[in-house]
């Protein structure tokens, strides 16, 4: 579902390999039959940044729902895609991912979809990504298997929207601009989209991968996509990227580099405002063999992470709720949609982690990290607040909002190693780069330089906009061993002896 550059792979596609074995047991499922989506399982993903493609849509929490499907009366997963403005898009829809909840390595995955009318413009798909993609190893070298897609622009060109469809697999890295993957791309005989359930099955092992549709109903089809799995001769070998945990993903995306539509007007699978299309999933299910099971999922057998125990939790906020607009905090209520920015995970490694309890982001190997909220008018607040501790030595980085329609603009600060650092950012002075701050919708934090090591640690917490007197006012503290007590502007931040202005010293305003 990421950038697609179809390379000639075919040395890399191993000549057929002996089939599964069947001795299979269902090892886990969601049947999707409960009033409301189970979020120990998926992860509803909210954001506009067209999915590395060029998309159209705004993927909205709302567009993820548990409805029944009005003809078989069947309780599924529905994802919706409907013409309205949010945010900046003309389209909203609906897409969820199980990482880090529900992945597993080799088996059967099966899913019983409802396809809708693509017409010209929808591109929906079932397809799964390595569970490493967060932990250094970005796209494309997580591995991505797409096990159904429908809507490309070559199904648009001859008319066949509706019966043509692909798999893929994508692998390896960027050299000389390219990467290796491989899609095939088939038109069924008859339509995909005609308002009934079809199975999609991908079977996997040490050998090959195989996709098939609708092998309930015909048992001896033929798979529609197959790769070997087996080939390790070099950095590009299909063997060195699908032999690890995978997590599954579902979404509805509009328009983008697959349909080769980039014009909202060209979308007539969505003529009207408020028209809407729905992608129906019955059930997924996750068949491994006897003796080869491996899932982790919420209640399985697996050891949970543990909680990081060499770094304190980060100092409680005393803003009242009523003056601070959070993002990510557990001291207050975080009603954004804040979340780390996907397609910017390769540049960095970025885990949810429990410090005594609280949550908290841990990055390393950092150049820079965006993350993504609902739109907001905080052009009334006085400041970005945010907790830091980098790990081992001092850190200095720059952070912007990123406004609608707006250049971004960089303040920078500096934090102290090993301890954990207030960092509070003046709204005024946004403003005075010429920000406006009404149509805030994402952070992004950089390296001052782009020549420094990008081997920089730190921990995350406490995002919020503030209104009055920042919490770092509240907390300065002499640093231990240092007979200059340190001095600090009215943002919270370091300042030098030469500085001029109301500066705190040991918690005091003092005129310099």
């Amino acid at each position: 579902m990421k950038r697609k550059f179809l390379l000639s792979t075919v040395a890399m596609i191993a000549a057929a390999a002996p089939a599964l074995a069947q001795n299979y047991k269902l090892v886990w499922s969601d049947e999707f039959n409960g009033s409301a989506l189970d979020e120990k399982v998926w992860n509803i993903e909210v954001n506009g940044n067209g999915g590395g493609n060029n998309e159209l849509q705004y993927y909205a929490r709302e567009n993820v729902t548990i409805e029944k499907e009005p003809t078989s009366g069947e309780r599924c997963l529905t994802l919706t895609a409907r013409r309205e403005d949010k945010n900046g898009k003309n389209f909203t829809s609906g897409r969820l991912n199980s990482q880090g909840k529900v992945y597993f390595k080799h088996g059967k995955i099966e899913s019983r979809i409802m396809m809708p009318k693509t017409a010209n413009g929808l591109w929906p798909a079932f397809w799964m990504m390595g569970n490493d993609i967060f932990s250094g190893n970005g796209w494309p070298k997580c591995g991505e298997i797409d096990i159904v897609e429908m809507g490309n622009s070559q199904g648009i060109n001859s008319g066949t929207q509706e019966k043509f469809f692909n798999g893929a697999c994508h692998w390896g890295f960027y050299k000389d601009g390219a990467y290796p993957n491989y899609a095939r791309s088939s038109t069924n005989s008859y339509s995909i989209q005609d308002g009934q359930f079809h199975l999609f099955t991908l079977t996997w092992d040490e050998n090959v991968l195989r996709m098939y549709l609708d092998q309930d109903k015909y048992p001896d089809v033929k798979p529609y996509y197959e790769i070997g799995l087996e080939v390790t001769d070099d950095d590009w070998s299909t063997g060195k990227y699908f032999h690890k945990d995978f997590f599954i993903l579902y979404d509805l995306a509009i328009g983008g580099n697959f349909t080769g539509i980039w014009d909202a007007a060209k979308i007539t699978a969505l003529p009207d405002a408020g028209s809407e299309r729905k992608m129906y999933i019955d059930w997924v299910r996750v068949y491994q063999e006897e003796g080869k099971e491996n899932i982790t999922y919420p209640g399985g057998s697996v050891t949970p992470v543990e909680p990081v125990t060499t770094i304190p939790a980060a100092p409680t906020p005393s803003l009242a709720e009523s003056d601070v607009v959070s993002l990510f905090s557990d001291k207050y209520s975080n009603n954004h949609n804040f979340n780390y920015a996907v397609w910017w995970d390769q540049q960095a490694w970025q885990e949810n982690v429990q410090l005594s309890g609280n949550n908290a982001w841990h990055i390393k190997n950092f150049n820079f990290i965006g993350s993504e909220h609902d739109q907001l008018d905080v052009s009334g607040m006085d400041g970005l607040h945010m907790d830091i501790y980098p790990v081992g030595k001092d850190f200095s980085f720059n952070v912007s909002p990123i406004n609608k329609s707006e250049n971004e603009q960089f303040l920078t600060a500096t934090a102290k190693a090993n301890r954990w650092n207030r960092i509070n950012l003046p709204i005024a002075d946004y403003k005075a780069k010429g920000l406006s701050m009404t149509t805030a919708f994402q952070i992004k934090m950089t390296r001052v330089s782009d020549d420094l090591p990008t081997d920089q640690e730190f921990y995350l917490d406490n995002v919020y906009y503030y209104k009055g007197i920042p919490d770092a006012i509240k907390s300065v503290t002499v640093d231990a061993g240092n007979a200059d007590a340190p001095m600090y502007n009215l943002a919270g931040q370091r300042v030098g002896k030469n500085y001029k202005g109301i500066v705190i010293v040991n918690g005091k305003k003092i005129l310099k």
